[in-house]
């Protein structure tokens, strides 16, 4: 039935103040529950991550490049950070399987990385991030492993987040989010289910930076700012995003995000001072930070619009996960009012 298939949105906006839609292209994807939309580094690729399969398209003319099928339930899929004009690389996390870095072109299987525990286990990450060394970051139960992206396996570096399973010290649970800092600092977000807890780590030193609990809902997405300053976090059933000022380590605004009270995760994205995202009607906002105001608001009703992802200054990827609505791409174009 088409009325099971997710939905992607593409938004062409143009930098202005304030922002209106002027024409939309749209393109199916015939997929259940659409998950996520990334861009590529280089801003030619786009991928739609839907329950067990990666749909590469063409920035430009939104032609399909290939599709992935992952085999078993996806948690998360990331670009590989480093990419020319005829490679690029993306990797996928899978329920119960270890992550796997493919081709972004062809589709074609490069390698596994596997994240196996002190008894044999494999520890499958439900979120993993690349940082500017090339290493893969992966978060398991109580502890980050890192992997040098240069040799595929088992072989890798654990920071233990807890001493031992009954301390009551640093992080408990499983890792539920993990955000790097694209700098040579080596700092990282990251949140575990239990007891919503949320912290900043120094993976180079293996460290705590900062650390808090009891938030509301556990934290699933973290973006750093484009000065390196900034970070944005959202928390599950919370109806804002909380700005923190890394220099106090402290929240200095709060930015509105109503109808969000949902379990499945729902990514924004950050673009110099814009940050977009979506909500469980199916609107679609573009927030100026600075100027503290809203530069573009989309009223459509289109389902849940669970994650958004700028390709530039013009351009804005949004996926929409309700199955009630035929999947497809949408690219609109804006003009300044």
């Amino acid at each position: 039935m088409l009325s099971r298939f997710g939905v992607i949105l593409l938004i062409t906006a143009h930098p202005a103040r304030a922002l209106s839609m002027d024409r939309t292209e749209i393109v199916k994807v015939e997929e259940p529950f659409c998950k996520s939309v990334r861009v590529s580094p280089l801003r030619d690729l786009v991928f739609v991550e839907t329950r067990s399969k990666l749909h590469i398209f063409k920035e430009e003319n939104m032609k399909v490049v290939s599709c992935l099928d992952l085999m078993n339930e996806a948690y998360e899929a990331r670009w590989f950070p480093f990419q020319t004009e005829t490679e690029a690389a993306l990797a996928a996390s899978m329920n119960n399987r270890p992550v796997a870095m493919y081709n972004g072109w062809t589709g074609e299987h490069i390698c596994s990385y596997v994240p196996m525990n002190h008894v044999e286990v494999l520890d499958a990450p439900v979120s993993f991030d690349f940082t500017v060394q090339g290493q893969l970051v992966c978060g398991g139960f109580e502890c980050l492993r890192t992997f040098d992206v240069q040799r595929p396996g088992r072989d890798h570096d654990l920071f233990k987040l807890s001493p031992f399973r009954r301390s009551k010290d640093g992080l408990k649970g499983r890792v539920a989010m993990v955000s790097v800092r694209k700098d040579m600092s080596s700092l990282a977000a990251i949140s575990t289910f239990a007891k919503n807890t949320f912290a900043l780590v120094d993976l180079r030193a293996q460290e705590f930076v900062f650390q808090s609990q009891g938030n509301v809902g556990t934290v699933r997405q973290a973006e750093f700012s484009t000065d390196g300053w900034g970070m944005f976090t959202y928390s599950r059933h919370h109806e804002s995003i909380k700005y923190w000022d890394l220099r106090t380590v402290s929240v200095v605004k709060e930015i509105p995000r109503t109808s969000c009270r949902t379990n499945q995760k729902m990514l924004f994205d950050v673009f110099g001072s814009w940050i977009a995202f979506g909500n469980c009607t199916g609107h679609v906002q573009i927030f100026d930070y600075i100027e503290d105001k809203i530069v573009f608001e989309s009223k459509e009703e289109q389902g849940v619009a669970n994650c958004v992802s700028f390709s530039s200054e013009n351009t804005l990827w949004t996926s929409f996960g309700d199955r009630r609505h035929i999947g497809h791409v949408k690219k609109i174009n804006f003009k300044e009012l």
